[in-house]
């Protein structure tokens, strides 16, 4: 993948979890006091800074045990349905067992309730 595909992927998650945030932001309680909200990797000048500071602080991202947040990182599936998680939304259909998701993987009850919410879908098989 290219830098510039990279940076337009990133760009996209932001937006869309900006998006998602703004339109939930009354149903989400602010973060406890001692919440991450400033990473080691994310400087002042850094273009994504106020988005990411924004979730930080709304408990929608909360970055690396080693307090950092890999802004130039790909977001897996399993990451991306962890964020997600803390925007409730109705569940529009019933959870399906994926099969490339194993029983004990730490992100499973988020993918299934992302899938269930509408937020993420599954290819055949």
């Amino acid at each position: 993948m290219s830098v510039f595909q990279r940076i337009k992927f990133g760009t996209s998650v932001l937006l869309a979890l900006g998006t998602v945030a703004g339109s939930a932001a009354p149903m989400l309680a602010p973060a406890p006091a001692f919440a991450q909200t400033a990473f080691s990797d994310v400087s002042n000048n850094y273009w994504a800074k106020d988005f990411i500071q924004d979730l930080s602080e709304r408990g929608i991202i909360k970055g690396f045990p080693d307090r950092t947040f890999r802004p130039d990182a790909l977001v897996t599936r399993a990451e991306f349905a962890a964020m997600i998680r803390s925007v409730k939304k109705a569940k529009t259909r019933a959870a399906i067992g994926f099969v490339d998701v194993p029983s004990n993987f730490w992100a499973r009850g988020a993918i299934a309730e992302a899938y269930e919410m509408g937020w993420m879908s599954g290819y055949p098989g």
